[in-house]
């Protein structure tokens, strides 16, 4: 235990130091390794080639790069960009405020310790699993779920008997993707499992027995066979706090609902939030005269058209009327929007609508938009944005496809268009031809124009380090 203590020690304080090398930098702006590796997944990156690694790479680099040319060219200062930026950082307000409200309270710093403790250590399980009827591993069982109980129990007596393990997974586990292996799960990892089997996991000794376990899957006989230090300890000290927090969010999962609930109803009393029932009438009405129900893209033409009604709801006194609805719905895609078929519908709209509102406002009372996590979610969003409009340009810059090209290559590839040794006429293939070639140029525009920019931005690639990250990571 000293020994891996000891590893962790010096695995943690040098991979603290080695994040910080620069792998690239674009006119004198630096691009970390823990930059890249906060957009890849460790053991995506992993499992990666070498070729695969490289696409990676290149991706990731043109992405920055175009994002910094948008920059340069001020596409962000744009009417449309600004818009779907302030809409987002709306959203984003809203969800922060839920993080901080619902979410952070839950996670206790007593979860938050034991799950930085376990995230460091990778223990290699075996296992016997029996089934019983109705439980959620493939297959046909006969044991109701008492008798597959007293086998659970009657098998690990054995065990601490002196039972031979692999004999008794041979004649009694049900799981068929480990008992072929005798019982081997392999190296399991804090934060993949349900919570109660790897708690179970985790408080085994090295070469002990766990007391059968009842999941969905069946009555669960672990043994914990060796443990070592494991792949989070690569990640810089902020990548495996976020991390930690990750995975003991999910934890505490099933408990958002209600405390989301409690967290609402505060919100409502401390708000005045009331509806309008004679204004919801009136929508009602309306609605009952329609043939069916309101369509997600129809919602808001529908209530626009009830904007004499008077306010639908008051908070602190003051009135929201249905135009104000329909500039929320605006900030929301139509595939997202609710459809209007009952008064159950609109109460749900009007109160969801207003929620968010009085959360975000709450949000903003409390500078959750000052968070280092609400400006880093906003400047992905951003520059996420920022990227896809460029490579419209792209798009819209390329060379068209000539006339001349195309009919050399029908000319050069007559076997592609011949059919039952008939030539197809050009003007048959045509358009097909240009979507092709139209496709292939823009990949090598794209290219040309990565080239370009790497020489107007003065781009300097740290190749020797993201070789040694390769094979590192």
């Amino acid at each position: 235990m000293l020994l891996f203590r000891l590893v962790f020690v010096v695995v943690f304080c040098f991979t603290a130091i080695f994040a910080e090398d620069e792998i690239l930098s674009i006119d004198d702006v630096s691009v970390f390794e823990s930059d890249f590796f906060s957009t890849i997944n460790i053991d995506d990156w992993k499992a990666s080639s070498v070729n695969q690694r490289q696409i990676i790479v290149d991706d990731f680099l043109s992405k920055k790069l175009f994002v910094f040319d948008a920059k340069s060219l001020g596409l962000e200062n744009g009417v449309g960009f600004q818009v779907k930026k302030r809409n987002r950082g709306e959203f984003l307000l809203l969800s922060e405020f839920y993080e901080n409200t619902v979410v952070k309270p839950l996670v206790t710093d007593v979860l938050l310790e034991k799950t930085k403790k376990n995230l460091i250590v990778d223990k290699h399980v075996y296992q016997i699993l029996i089934g019983y009827k109705g439980c959620k591993m493939k297959g046909d069982f006969s044991l109701s779920k008492e008798d597959a109980k007293q086998l659970s129990k009657a098998v690990y007596k054995q065990l601490l008997g002196g039972g031979d393990f692999k004999s008794l997974v041979l004649k009694y586990s049900s799981d068929p993707l480990s008992k072929h292996k005798e019982g081997d799960m392999g190296w399991v990892s804090w934060g993949r499992w349900v919570p109660a089997f790897q708690d179970k996991v985790y408080s085994l000794g090295i070469n002990s027995y766990g007391s059968p376990l009842l999941t969905d899957f069946g009555f669960h006989i672990l043994i914990v066979t060796e443990e070592k230090p494991s792949e989070h300890l690569k990640l810089s000290s902020e990548d495996f706090s976020k991390l930690s927090f990750k995975y003991a969010r999910n934890i505490v999962a099933p408990l958002f609902k209600a405390k989301k609930t409690e967290v609402d109803m505060g919100l409502i009393e401390a708000f005045g939030f009331k509806v309008n029932n004679v204004a919801v009438d009136k929508i009602e009405l309306s609605l009952l005269k329609k043939n069916g129900p309101v369509s997600q893209t129809n919602v808001s033409a529908f209530l626009s058209g009830l904007e004499n009604i008077g306010s639908v709801f008051v908070i602190k006194e003051k009135g929201f009327g249905v135009l104000w609805l329909v500039e929320q719905l605006k900030k929301i895609p139509a595939s997202y929007r609710p459809q209007l078929s009952s008064r159950v519908d609109v109460e749900n709209l009007i109160h969801n609508l207003a929620l968010q509102h009085i959360a975000s406002t709450t949000g903003f009372e409390l500078g959750l938009e000052k968070t280092i996590s609400y400006s880093n979610k906003l400047s992905e969003f951003a520059d996420d944005l920022l990227y896809k409009s460029y490579y419209k340009k792209l798009k819209t810059e390329k060379p068209v496809v000539s006339e001349n090209k195309t009919k050399d290559y029908y000319n050069n590839n007559i076997d592609k268009f011949s059919k039952e040794g008939v030539l197809l006429p050009f003007e048959d293939v045509k358009s097909k031809i240009k979507q092709s070639l139209s496709t292939t140029s823009l990949e090598d525009y794209k290219k040309t124009v990565l080239q370009n920019l790497k020489l107007k931005y003065n781009v300097v690639i740290n190749t020797s380090l993201f070789t040694l990250k390769k094979e590192n990571k």
